[in-house]
């Protein structure tokens, strides 16, 4: 059938494709009674490699070609397992299939292997998520992971929901842990100040270990008929020591029976708490840098700020309370 394109094509273009075709895979092929053929272009035989099966006109090997050569006259060249071998008969589509089959396969062996080496020896239940997705601040997770090489020890810190969160540390040899429930509540010990603030209307947005004693949080408000607010809180995990909890291990634990409460403005003093611009969403810290990164507007703009500064005319280590001071260093924007 003749598409209803061609009568479209001007002659001038049917005469070039027409040469087109005829020098494509244009070769002189020298017969063995000494006489030569010159070889034109087939379309059947390159639609065939585009077909899911076998090939109907197999190309003959040139004995001329310098690899072929090579595998012809060199045995482990021609049985190495590191070259994929080439299959005369098939066609493209099916060396497609085998070629995916086989990276399937090169994963599927160490999945397996890994997996094996792995033994549960115990379950440690942290939360229980809600069954359904109505409230998507209870459903989500936040956590951070940090080792603790002075202390030998593995921190980590996940929310259970959106005002409360699990500090836990496990021993290297993974037999004890000690836990405790930090709560964004105001306590029995919370100052009049911190009471009568934002504490109650808080909830978690994001978290990171700033270093093995500090723990940074970004929080946001969601006081009624107040505008958006977004803070930043470094939460030094000194302060929580007397109220951890210490389990054995290996041994399954529900902790949300075990862990024992501590709110978190029951340890703060009444300038803890910082403000930031907008509402930010993500948070990025990095102790060894000393500086902390917020995005915000939708992730549009990024604030950095630096954490600890150091006076050149004072070489005296820092307070607790000039840490927490926080001075932008700078912010970058960028436009829609």
């Amino acid at each position: 059938d003749i598409p209803e394109e061609m009568s479209q094509i001007t002659p001038e273009d049917t005469i070039y494709l027409a040469e087109y075709l005829n020098s494509f895979e244009d070769s002189v092929v020298e017969n063995e009674d000494g006489t030569v053929t010159k070889r034109k272009f087939n379309l059947e035989k390159v639609g065939q490699y585009l077909e899911n099966r076998n090939l109907q006109q197999i190309v003959k090997s040139d004995p001329h070609h310098l690899w072929h050569r090579l595998l012809d006259e060199n045995e482990c060249l021609r049985n190495c397992s590191l070259l994929f071998p080439h299959q005369k008969e098939t066609s493209l589509i099916q060396e497609r299939d085998k070629l995916m089959s086989a990276v399937d396969t090169v994963f599927k062996r160490p999945n397996e292997s890994i997996s094996g080496s792995f033994m549960l020896n115990a379950s440690i239940i942290c939360a229980t998520l809600p069954a359904s997705s109505d409230d998507a601040d209870q459903a989500l997770v936040h956590s951070s992971f940090f080792v603790n090489e002075e202390a030998n020890t593995d921190l980590l810190v996940t929310t259970i929901n959106s005002h409360e969160t699990l500090l836990l540390e496990f021993n290297k040899q993974f037999t004890l842990l000690r836990c405790v429930r930090l709560n964004l509540q105001p306590g029995p010990f919370t100052s009049e100040a911190l009471r009568e603030d934002v504490f109650s209307t808080l909830r978690f947005v994001d978290l990171d270990f700033y270093n093995e004693s500090i723990l940074s949080i970004l929080l946001h408000s969601s006081a009624q008929n107040v505008d958006k607010q977004s803070f930043f809180l470094q939460l030094t995990l000194d302060a929580t020591k007397g109220k951890q909890s210490q389990h054995l291990m290996p041994n399954n634990i529900n902790l949300l029976d075990v862990a024992v409460a501590c709110h978190v403005p029951d340890l703060l003093e009444g300038n803890s708490l910082k403000p930031l611009e907008g509402v930010c969403t993500h948070l990025a810290v990095s102790g060894s840098r000393k500086v902390v990164t917020v995005l915000s507007d939708q992730c549009r703009k990024m604030t950095i700020f630096e954490m600890e500064i150091e006076d050149d005319e004072d070489d005296t280590e820092m307070s607790q309370n000039s840490l927490l001071e926080i001075s932008k260093e700078s912010a970058t924007s960028s436009n829609e």
